[in-house]
């Protein structure tokens, strides 16, 4: 007799069987109800845990299997390997249930109702952000193209909460399950062994995309505080050292630096930042005194009160030292101060340039290209009746103390055109920060050619090094949140602006479209390698409000030559990222009435964004 295993027809039958026992596996233990409140970040991991095996599922190939067909070519010669690690992924569960828990059932009677309202409420709210791309039978199983996994995981819990069978802890043992969670990342780590070459590369990025979504799902401290602890668990935990661990190590800390980050909105509330757990994200922004910075004041930056330029200068940090920094503006409205005889920043302004400065001082994945920032200061502290602007001052490490910083706007205008394999790569790069900056829920609302920076290295690649900065507009994506102060962009940095914002009325209303469209503005002039004036023939100086509030509808224009020459010169896949970004929601599957800040709206523009636009500029290949 010939054993089944040993066919690749065979070995194809028991790993769906398995599969399907180790999908069950998860489901129930992640929507097991009764799990005490301290350990609720165990079952984060746990559905960490989950989303890796899936992951892998889909970048091997197991997803669109079904029975009757053979394992894919790239699992056949370790297919008894793959079926030793789904079997002890499958009985660790089922061993753990028998011992720590039992199923029960729950019925529509009168007295039950309201629990299993509570339960199916609770099992939406956690399922929401998960990557559900496996079904039960394998009849029902469909290939995710998409990756739409909000829709997906919020059906699957519906189905869990329907089955009347539920698993519920009648006793938790927290050391149990941390070592059933130990065991369960060293499987997936085995199984991840098994991906070698572009396979390996797709399952990293495959996992960041899952890791954003998780935090794009995620918004109250509670959640956020689990979501961190899990992934700082994760992070812990030293499995397989093989060519994996690198990129597994990669991931996980982008992960919790992402939480970690997104946790600053959750927590700017003193209240609440004395009670979250998580205290590296609270922790109160570098204020520095006017007497600790240095600026030339001979420069014409250092002298002007527009908060669009920056300034170099020196910071004194009170050792005997001094570093290096350039200088950011941001304008703030003013009360007058009796006790001090004085104008001060009105309260709101300076509560939103704490936040901004704790923003960018935590630890940020190197996807967000932002400077490292030292903390800010009052350019009015120095006199009672200072002459200076009204403005903080944004102070930001230079990468290298004798380099000045030189925009791509600058770039552009003066350097040679940057070979086309660069282009494209700053234009993925840029694209990427915009999709980490959101994914956490902050608008930047400022993004223009001139606030994309780089530093002369004398290293002839530094175009693909490029920093994002001029963030003195930038906020929390939240619907009580407005611009602490009107935004008033003149000449050209209008061209920049979405249409439906410009002008005072369109004040509070800013989200995210609108810097995907800036984006989009930038994404052109690499293209051309010129600057946008220049593309559109716009004289900006004399321009009316009418002519630069027209820049969308003539780029989109039918026949018009500016995304003609964009996909004859860079290709469909550029002209396409291009097109989508200027287009806006329409583009991304977006409703004209949907609110972007809405949580599941917000993941599907995520998710649309990194299909149309970064993902298309990642796949060109030169």
């Amino acid at each position: 007799m010939v054993d089944p295993i040993g066919t690749t027809l065979g070995a194809a039958s028991l790993t769906l069987q398995l599969l399907d026992g180790c999908v069950k596996g998860y489901k129930y233990f992640i929507a097991a109800a009764g799990m005490p409140e301290d350990c609720r970040y165990m079952r984060v991991k746990l559905q960490i845990e989950y989303s890796r095996l899936l992951d892998w599922c889909e970048v091997a190939g197991l997803i669109e299997l079904e029975d009757g067909q053979n394992l894919p070519e790239n699992l056949r010669a370790d297919r008894l390997t793959v079926v030793a690690i789904l079997t002890e992924i499958r009985v660790s569960m089922e061993d753990l249930a028998e011992i720590r828990g039992k199923y029960v059932e729950f019925s529509l009677t009168a007295d039950s109702v309201t629990e299993k309202a509570a339960i199916e409420t609770d099992m939406l709210e956690e399922f929401s952000h998960l990557a559900i791309s496996y079904e039960k039978e394998p009849g029902q199983r469909k290939a995710i193209r998409s990756r739409n996994y909000i829709a997906r995981g919020s059906s699957m819990a519906s189905s869990i909460v329907r089955n009347p069978k539920r698993l519920k802890w009648v006793a938790f043992d927290k050391d149990i399950f941390l070592k059933l969670l130990g065991r369960l990342t060293e499987l997936n780590d085995y199984l991840q062994e098994l991906m070698h070459g572009h396979q390996a590369r797709a399952l990293e990025v495959a996992t960041q995309k899952t890791y954003l979504e998780m935090v794009q799902m995620r918004a109250s401290v509670a959640e956020l505080t689990h979501l961190v602890t899990a992934a700082m668990l994760l992070q812990e935990h030293h499995g397989v050292e093989a060519s994996s661990a690198p990129a597994r190590r990669r991931n996980e800390k982008a992960l919790a630096s992402l939480a970690d980050f997104k946790s600053i909105n959750a927590t700017h509330d003193a209240l609440v930042r004395k009670h979250s757990c998580v205290q590296k994200s609270s922790a109160t922004p570098s204020q520095l005194n006017y007497s600790q910075i240095y600026y030339n004041n001979d420069s014409a930056l250092a002298s002007t009160s527009d908060s669009r330029i920056r300034t170099e200068g020196k910071l004194y940090p009170g050792n005997g030292t001094e570093q290096h920094v350039w200088i950011e503006w941001k304008a703030y409205n003013t009360s007058y101060d009796r006790h001090l005889e004085k104008h001060v920043p009105l309260s709101k302004n300076l509560r939103r340039v704490k936040e901004l400065v704790s923003l960018l001082q935590s630890d940020k994945p190197r996807q967000f290209c932002a400077p490292r920032c030292l903390g800010f200061f009052n350019d009015r502290d120095d006199t009672k009746d200072s002459d200076h602007s009204a403005r903080f001052g944004l102070v930001f490490e230079k990468p290298e103390d004798d380099a000045s910083p030189v925009s791509l706007r600058q770039m552009i205008f003066t350097e040679p055109k940057a070979s086309l394999t660069d282009r494209i790569f700053l234009a993925h790069r840029i694209s990427t920060c915009i999709l980490y900056l959101h994914a956490v829920n902050w608008l930047h609302k400022g993004l223009r050619s001139d606030g994309v920076m780089f530093f002369r290295d004398f290293d002839t690649s530094r175009i693909t090094k490029p920093y994002i900065t001029g963030f003195e507009y930038a906020r929390p994506d939240k619907d009580s949140e407005t611009t602490t102060t009107a935004v008033e962009f003149a000449d050209y940095l209008m061209l920049y602006v979405h249409p439906n914002y410009q002008g005072y009325e369109a004040k509070g209303t800013y989200r995210k479209t609108f810097d995907i469209y800036s984006l989009g503005i930038i994404l052109l002039e690499i293209a051309y390698w010129k600057r946008i004036e220049d593309i559109l023939e716009i004289d900006t100086h004399n321009a009316k409000p009418a002519q630069l509030k027209a820049v969308r509808e003539r780029l989109l224009q039918p026949g018009s030559g500016y995304l003609a020459f964009v996909k004859e010169n860079l290709g469909d896949r550029y002209y396409t990222a291009i097109r989508s970004c200027i287009e806006g929601r329409s583009a991304f599957g977006i409703g004209a009435d949907e609110n972007e800040g809405d949580v599941q709206t917000g993941a599907r523009l995520q998710h649309s964004f990194t299909t149309s636009v970064v993902d298309a500029l990642e796949s060109i290949s030169i």
